[in-house]
């Protein structure tokens, strides 16, 4: 490289640029350095599985068979190093934490509904107190890993779990005895707790905790003193104790927030209502049962919905009216109450709360177990569902949706033989007939199709059973 001289009598800003260049060539001399611009755009290429994209919302052009490939930005470290928890981790927690982040994921939201319901941002206040109050972070963990161990059928992680909660108990007991007593982030931890003693099963202890919650919101002023999204926490555990025990809610339907919304999608569901069965099937119910059951077919109906033309309802709102329609079922008849005398009205009663605990989902998107929903939906196999000629088309809709949401009734061979029946009387051969029929009523295609034709696929033997029989009879 040759050498330059330069006068430092006479240097100005061109010759400093001058010098440096030169400088930075001696340094660099066969080195090769790749552009910053580059470096930026630098990722891994990887395909996207069709049934991820399809989870996460994207389209999919079914005349092309050829998997789009997308750019995903390397990640550095375990991925949680970037977040800041209120705990130290130590390597044994982290795995327990990245296993619960991921669960967390997948199981916040319902993406078989992300066409009609945005739930960005309903659970923002939940993960917020996980980075900023203990008591809510170890409760979480512990949640979540009991949930995980119950949908993989394992142990594994049950004393990680174990311990997160009882450093859950030790720090809520700091906080009632302290200054914290009656703060949103101790009521956010009781409300875990009673969450957490439900997923375990141990419902009786949840309603201990749940007492003591309700205890807190009294202190504070009511319910309607606190923040809109405890408060719905609250209502919607309240109701989800009311199904498991047969009893009625603590709250009135007048305290409920959603009755504006309900108008709305009722008056937007009216011109769609003829194609519908409610009229001819509810004329001799009573008009708070026939209510609820419009204001249900009118949230199904925007769920199926997926021509894009409306707003998304948001996360709150929709969580909002499944909670008001829950309480006014319950208020009509809770179930250690008295049952509806009329045949016809107890079987949509049934069946309503069939639909409705069907969008009451839990972790990992499971349909909840209420106990006492299966036992009354069985007695109403085997007593009346299907025996009315006049109501064919309305009981078949109640014998598949009661059987999606008691999944231990859906081997029941009474049940498929009812369901066999009736698809016989209706001439419904197919399970395009069959959805048709069913969309007439409360029926949500995204959540209850597989499980819906799961059930046709068990009863068509019988159903071709049957036919054949006819056949054997017409030609002797």
């Amino acid at each position: 490289m040759p050498f330059e001289f330069v006068d430092n009598a006479t240097i100005n800003r061109g010759a400093r640029k001058r010098i440096r260049s030169h400088v930075a060539k001696g340094n660099n001399v066969g080195k090769t350095h790749p552009s910053r611009r580059k470096q930026r755009n630098v990722g891994i290429r990887i395909t996207l599985p069709l049934c991820n994209r399809r989870a996460a919302g994207a389209t999919h052009d079914t005349a092309s068979e050829e998997e789009e490939v997308s750019e995903v930005e390397r990640q550095i470290g375990d991925g949680l190093s970037v977040y800041s928890f209120p705990v130290e981790l130590d390597s044994q927690s982290k795995g327990l934490v990245k296993t619960v982040f991921d669960f967390m994921n997948g199981s916040l939201d319902t993406p078989e509904l992300h066409h009609a319901i945005d739930f960005a941002g309903a659970a923002g206040m939940w993960i917020q107190y996980i980075f900023l109050d203990q008591a809510y972070f170890h409760c979480t963990v512990a949640m979540c890993a009991t949930a995980v161990n119950s949908l993989l059928l394992r142990d594994k992680d049950s004393l990680a779990a174990m311990r997160h909660m009882s450093d859950t108990f030790r720090l809520v007991n700091e906080k009632l005895s302290g200054e914290e007593a009656l703060s949103d982030a101790t009521m956010a931890v009781i409300n875990g707790l009673t969450h957490y003693e439900r997923i375990r099963g141990h419902h009786v202890q949840g309603l201990v905790h749940f007492e003591g919650l309700l205890r807190i919101a009294e202190l504070r002023g009511g319910i309607s003193c606190l923040k809109a999204a405890l408060a719905q926490k609250i209502h919607r555990a309240d109701l989800e104790f009311a199904l498991y025990f047969g009893t009625a809610t603590r709250f009135r339907v007048a305290d409920l927030p959603g009755s504006a919304t309900l108008l709305c999608l009722r008056s937007k569901f009216a011109p769609h209502q003829q194609d519908q069965s409610c009229d001819s099937e509810t004329e001799k119910i009573s008009p708070s049962l026939r209510d609820v059951l419009i204001d249900c077919m009118s949230l199904a109906w925007l769920l199926n919905d997926r021509s894009g033309r409306g707003a998304k309802l948001d996360g709150y709102t929709y969580h909002d009216i499944i909670i008001l329609i829950g309480y006014r079922l319950v208020l009509i008849s809770p179930f250690n109450g008295p049952r509806p005398s009329n045949t016809l009205e107890n079987d949509l009663h049934l069946g309503c709360l069939a639909f409705l605990t069907t969008l009451l989902l839990g972790f990992g998107r499971k349909f909840p177990h209420f106990p006492l929903l299966a036992k009354h939906f069985s007695l109403a196999v085997r007593e009346s569902l299907g025996r009315h000629e006049k109501h064919q088309e309305f009981y078949f809709w109640t014998l598949f949706i009661g059987a999606v949401a008691t999944v231990e009734n859906a081997n029941d061979h009474c049940l498929m033989s009812k369901v066999s029946e009736i698809s016989l009387a209706l001439g419904l051969s197919s399970w395009e007939d069959i959805n048709r029929t069913l969309s007439k009523f409360p029926w949500i295609n995204s959540l209850h199709n597989n499980a819906g034709k799961a059930l046709w696929n068990r009863s068509s033997f019988l159903y071709n059973t049957s036919t054949a029989n006819i056949e054997i009879k017409i030609s002797s």
